[in-house]
C-alpha cells in the first residue's frame, strides 16, 4: 500500500530456505482479468514523494525536505494544489515522509507517514475536500502499513526497542500494534509484544488482517473495526520475509517472496476457518522471481490482486493476478518490464489498479481495468 520514490520503505528482500519440496498452489489458467489500459510518466528526483489516488491523479511533493506541499497531478500534465490550505505544511525537520493513495468513502485521500528529527512519527490523512486526521505515535516504528475500507482507515506498526515521546518519562515495550485512524476516536491497541518487524495490513468492511515478521518468522492476526482480536495470533511460516496480506473471500492469504537454493519464489498460505490454522506454505506460480516482496491491493468490486516482479533472462517484469475465492492466484498479467522498480506499489481505482514505480529519473504509473470472471 506503501508509495515511496527515494526511501526504501523498510524494503525486505526474499527470505533464504534451505532447498526441499514444496508444495505448488493451484494456479487458475483462464484469460487474465486486468488488462493494462494507460501509462504515463511524471520527472521525478530521490527527494520527492508520490502517491497514485484512486480518481487516477498522482499526489506529489516535491523535495519533502523543504515541506509537504502537495501537487495533483493528472496524466495530462496539468498541476494544481492537492488542497487548498495545507495544515501539514507548517511541519519541519523531516527525516523522511512516506505517502500513500487510498479512498475514504468516495473521495481520495492521502497518508503520509512522517518522521521527524527528535520526535516521534507523525501519520496524517488529507483529503481534497478538506478532512483532516492525525495521529502522534506513542513509540517510534520499525515498519509501517496502512489501508481504508468505507469511511474506515486503519494501519499498523511494528518495533524493535523501547521507545517513547521525547521529553516525557517511560517508554513503552516493542509490540506490534493495530491503529484505527477514522473514524474518530483515534485509537490503538497492541497486538502482540515483542521485537517486530516488516507489518502489512487488508481492511475489509467488517475485518482487519495483520502479518509481520516476530520470533523468526511470519505471525498473522485478526481483528475486527474495533481492533478487538478475533482469537489468538497466529503463526504462518518460519522464514523471515516481508509478508502481504489480502482477502480471498472470507478467506485470509498471506503471500511473500522465498528463496530456496538460490531459486525465489513467491510463496503463499492461507487461514484454515476450520482449524483456525494457515495451511502449509505453498509455491503460489513457479517462475523465477527478483527477491522483492510482493503487494496486494483491493479491487473496488471486493476481490484482491496480488503484484509480484518476475525475472526473465536479465529483465524483470511486474505481474500481477486477481485471487480467486480460495487464495488461489488468477492468471496473471504482465503490468510492465524495467531494469529495475524502485518503491513499486498498488492502488486501487476505479476501474481497477495503478501501480507506481521510480527508475531513478521517472516515476512510472501503469493503469490495469480488472473485470470479474464470473
Amino acid at each position: 500500500m506503501v508509495a515511496v520514490v527515494g526511501a526504501a520503505a523498510w524494503a525486505i528482500r526474499a527470505a533464504k530456505t534451505p532447498a526441499e519440496t514444496v508444495p505448488v498452489a493451484r494456479v487458475v489458467e483462464a484469460p487474465p482479468s486486468c488488462t493494462v489500459v494507460g501509462h504515463w510518466t511524471i520527472p521525478a528526483v530521490d527527494e520527492d514523494r508520490l502517491a497514485a489516488l484512486h480518481d487516477g491523479s498522482v499526489a506529489v511533493v516535491r523535495d519533502f525536505r523543504r515541506g509537504l506541499m502537495l501537487e495533483r497531478v493528472t496524466r495530462d500534465g496539468s498541476t494544481k494544489p492537492l488542497i487548498s490550505a495545507n495544515p501539514i505544511a507548517k511541519f519541519t525537520d523531516f527525516e523522511d515522509v512516506v505517502m500513500s493513495g487510498l479512498q475514504v468513502g468516495d473521495e481520495p485521500a492521502v497518508a503520509s507517514f512522517i518522521t521527524q528529527v527528535g520526535r516521534t512519527p507523525l501519520v496524517t490523512l488529507l483529503q481534497p475536500g478538506g478532512g483532516f486526521s492525525s495521529s502522534r505515535l506513542p513509540v517510534t516504528v520499525s515498519g509501517f502499513d496502512i489501508d481504508a475500507v468505507g469511511g474506515g482507515v486503519y494501519f499498523v506498526t511494528t518495533s524493535e526497542a523501547y521507545s517513547g515521546i521525547p521529553g516525557r518519562e517511560g517508554k513503552l515495550p516493542p509490540a506490534a500494534r493495530a491503529h484505527r485512524l477514522l473514524p474518530a476516536p483515534a485509537k490503538q491497541v497492541i497486538i502482540e509484544d515483542g521485537v517486530t518487524t516488516a507489518p502489512a495490513i487488508a481492511a475489509a468492511p467488517d475485518k482487519i488482517a495483520v502479518a509481520y515478521q516476530a520470533d523468526g518468522g511470519i505471525h498473522a492476526a485478526l481483528l475486527d473495526t474495533e481492533l478487538t482480536r478475533a482469537g489468538d495470533v497466529m503463526f504462518v511460516t518460519p522464514i523471515q520475509a516481508r509478508p502481504a496480506v489480502a482477502f480471498a473471500g472470507r478467506t485470509l492469504v498471506v503471500l511473500w517472496a522465498e528463496d530456496r537454493a538460490g531459486k525465489t519464489r513467491l510463496m503463499s498460505a492461507h487461514l484454515d476457518a476450520a482449524t483456525g490454522k494457515f495451511s502449509a506454505p505453498a509455491m503460489a506460480r513457479d517462475e523465477p522471481l527478483s527477491p522483492r516482496s510482493p503487494v496486494t491491493t483491493r479491487l473496488p468490486d471486493g476481490r484482491w490482486t496480488a503484484a509480484w516482479i518476475a525475472a526473465r533472462g536479465g529483465v524483470t517484469v511486474v505481474r500481477a493476478a486477481v485471487l480467486g475465492p480460495d487464495g488461489e492466484l488468477g492468471a496473471p498479467t504482465d503490468i510492465a518490464t524495467a531494469a529495475s522498480f524502485r518503491g513499486l506499489s498498488a492502488t486501487a481505482t476505479a476501474k481497477g489498479l495503478a501501480m507506481t514505480w521510480y527508475d531513478g529519473k521517472l516515476v512510472h504509473v501503469t493503469e490495469a481495468a480488472c473485470v470479474s470472471r464470473e
